[in-house]
């Protein structure tokens, strides 16, 4: 890591939350809240991360993360982290929230209400540094733009046939019953017209 973290100074972030289609879209309304996971601290002349306890275990080497990386770690510690005592924004027309008066840290960002209208985007929680180093210097305004996705839309259920044959309500034990009535029926039917037959040859 390089110097020149100054402790006492304190930084800003902004958020500047839009997409930029045919027609770009504000995502205005959202809140967002912040919350430090590792503090920015000089060490011997460098600066280095230390992390708060609850977050102990992603310790590493922060400038040695990849992008991927990075999202991973925030992924994760977004399902431990408690927002409740965070600072929160919510999106102005344009989409942008600032937070102000920042501590040098690395700060764990997530989207935790969703504006009506804008339920069709998702974001992911994001790991950002305040300040953040670029080109050689430190920079302690920062302003970052959250990449969003589009949400696929989940495929309702469709309710599949039932392949046996509807019940009438009719019990299947009369079936025999009336089998064998028929049967004597004809039995008996056949009997009375030979019987007639004899009659009528006498």
């Amino acid at each position: 890591m390089v110097t020149g973290v100054h402790a006492e100074e304190t930084g800003s972030l902004t958020l500047q939350c839009h997409i930029n289609e045919e027609n770009v879209h504000h995502f205005a309304g959202d809140t967002y809240a912040i919350l430090p996971v590792a503090e920015l601290m000089l060490d011997e002349g460098n600066a280095k991360y230390v992390m708060h306890e609850e977050f102990a275990s992603f310790d590493c080497d922060w400038s040695e993360l990849s992008a991927s990386q990075l999202n991973e770690y925030a992924l994760e510690m977004a399902e431990i982290a408690d927002f409740s005592s965070s600072k929160q924004g919510v999106t102005d027309e344009a989409g942008e929230v600032t937070f102000c008066d920042l501590e040098p840290a690395m700060y764990l960002v997530k989207r935790i209400e969703t504006a009506e209208g804008n339920e069709a985007y998702s974001v992911n929680p994001m790991l950002i540094s305040v300040p953040s180093f670029s080109e050689g210097s430190w920079e302690y305004d920062v302003v970052t733009t959250p990449k969003f996705s589009e949400v696929t839309p989940v495929p309702e259920e469709t309710e599949t046939p039932d392949e046996e044959l509807p019940a009438t309500g009719q019990l299947k034990w009369p079936v025999p019953l009336l089998a064998i009535g028929g049967v004597v029926f004809i039995g008996v039917g056949l009997f009375l017209s030979k019987k007639n037959t004899n009659q009528s040859d006498m």
